[in-house]
């Protein structure tokens, strides 16, 4: 009895040793045919790539970007401001207050504009400095990647939305003020803000980017809608829409997103980088799993330089275009490629974000000369064809629909528009456009402007049920 039992425990304890023996031939097997043909494919991709995109990596992008010496970098300054103004968090106490949602020709609420006066004079000196922005019309980086990629520093994109959060205030207390010179260059000044990222190649800092001059956009609307601004005043603010209306914002990102990718894909793959926690212990079978897991990285490596290649060719194409070629982008969601699937940036929206800021800023370049229209012949155009050459060399494309911009003639002024309602979904309205306008730029009569304002807000306890 006791023999017949020692022979199953050795028979038993074989087949464990030889069942273990086989599995691990078959995942080292299985992972080392997944390494070899993700490294083919990997291969095969960036020579792909490099044959129309040679300088595509990560070192070549650092290397191709302009070097700008301190006393010409906007983002130098936009530093230092960071350094004097050190905001509160939005509601604390001495923070400045949310701009109020209303029409750009109506005054701000006095209790609001009392709260902003009372928190931008603790940073009289770091407004002052902001100011000077408005002569530094570039800016220029340098970011250190870190091996994980995710903890990589982006100080001066915090900096420049401090910077933004002073200078929309200024420009709004200044036209309180009836003091467009000091508004209009408040406004320049945020233009500026946006362009102190330059051509950075993370995506997510020409994310900002977009929305920051999405802000100044809205300050110059603000501009005109509650002062009547002279021509010299003007003719340099459109100069500066219009250029910033044709920067390839999107293919800067989605260039630099596929170089930080690839390099965040490679440090997994190698060990540089930890996928979980790092300084936990872990066990022969934990670095085990890990090993056989980082051999599969090369399919997402592959899968992830691939697709970001052909994003980039999507953003090179012109706005209006890309949408068709955005939905035939392949999916991204793999359950045996995990990584690329978490890795790969929402094109999709980003795209959609940059057609949205492309059609704000070349509406405002348009408004702006309907503006210096009204202003030489005493009337709105009746089109904006009127407006070429003299102060458009030619009507701006809608990045919707490749169509010249509209406009529209309304009670009290006008409206330069896209017709991106019919392509998007709802966004929250701007006030001050009309009926069935998303995106756009409103331009007021002169005795439309600068309109009374609105009761203060009251305190949620203090209103009536």
């Amino acid at each position: 009895m006791l023999t017949r039992r020692k022979s199953w425990l050795r028979r038993t304890a074989v087949a464990v040793v030889v069942s273990l023996l086989v599995t691990t031939v078959w995942l080292v097997g299985k992972r080392e045919w997944h390494r070899r043909a993700g490294n083919r494919d990997y291969a095969a991709a960036v020579a792909e790539t490099e044959a129309t995109d040679p300088a595509w990596r990560w070192d070549d992008i650092r290397a191709a970007r302009k070097a700008l010496p301190p006393e010409r970098n906007s983002a130098t300054v936009i530093a230092a401001v960071a350094d004097l103004a050190r905001l509160p968090p939005a509601g604390r106490e001495g923070s400045l207050p949310d701009t109020p949602e209303t029409p750009a020709n109506v005054r701000h609420p006095a209790g609001v504009v009392a709260a902003a006066r009372q928190a931008l004079a603790k940073h009289r000196p770091a407004v002052d400095l902001a100011m000077t922005v408005k002569d530094y019309p570039v800016g220029s980086t340098t970011v250190e990647l870190t091996p994980d990629i995710i903890s990589t520093k982006i100080p001066h994109v915090d900096a420049a939305r401090r910077a933004q959060e002073l200078l929309t205030w200024e420009a709004a207390l200044a036209l309180e003020d009836a003091d467009s010179g000091r508004a209009a260059t408040a406004v320049a000044a945020l233009m500026n803000t946006s362009r102190s990222i330059g051509d950075d190649p993370f995506l997510i800092c020409q994310l900002f980017r977009m929305s920051a001059r999405v802000t100044a956009t809205r300050a110059l609307e603000r501009l005109q809608a509650q002062a009547e601004p002279t021509d010299p005043m003007l003719a340099p603010l459109q100069a500066a829409w219009a250029a910033d209306a044709e920067e390839p914002l999107l293919l800067l990102g989605l260039r630099g997103e596929r170089a930080v990718t690839d390099v965040t894909v490679a440090n997994l793959a190698d060990g540089t980088a930890a996928a979980g926690p790092e300084g936990q212990p872990g066990g022969m079978f934990e670095r085990y799993g890990s090993w056989l897991w980082r051999g599969g990285l090369t399919r997402d490596r592959a899968f992830l330089h691939r697709y970001l290649t052909q994003a980039v060719a999507v953003a090179r194409l012109p706005p209006h275009e890309q949408p068709a070629a955005i939905a035939a982008l392949p999916p991204t969601r793999d359950p045996d490629m995990p990584v690329a699937g978490l890795l790969a940036p929402p094109v999709e929206k980003c795209a959609t974000a940059f057609r949205r800021t492309t059609a704000e800023m070349r509406c405002a370049a348009a408004a702006v000369a309907c503006e210096r229209f009204r202003i030489k012949h005493g009337r709105w155009p009746d089109a904006l064809a009127d407006l070429c050459p003299a102060f458009l060399a030619a009507v701006p494309l809608d990045p919707f629909d490749g169509e010249p911009l509209r406009y529209t003639k309304v009670g009290d002024g006008v409206v330069v528009h896209s017709a991106a309602r019919s392509v998007l979904p709802p966004a929250p309205p701007h006030p001050g456009l009309t009926d069935g306008v998303e995106i756009g730029f409103r331009l007021w009569n002169p005795d439309a402007r600068r309109r009374p304002p609105p009761p203060d807000p009251q305190p949620d306890d203090e209103k009536q049920p």
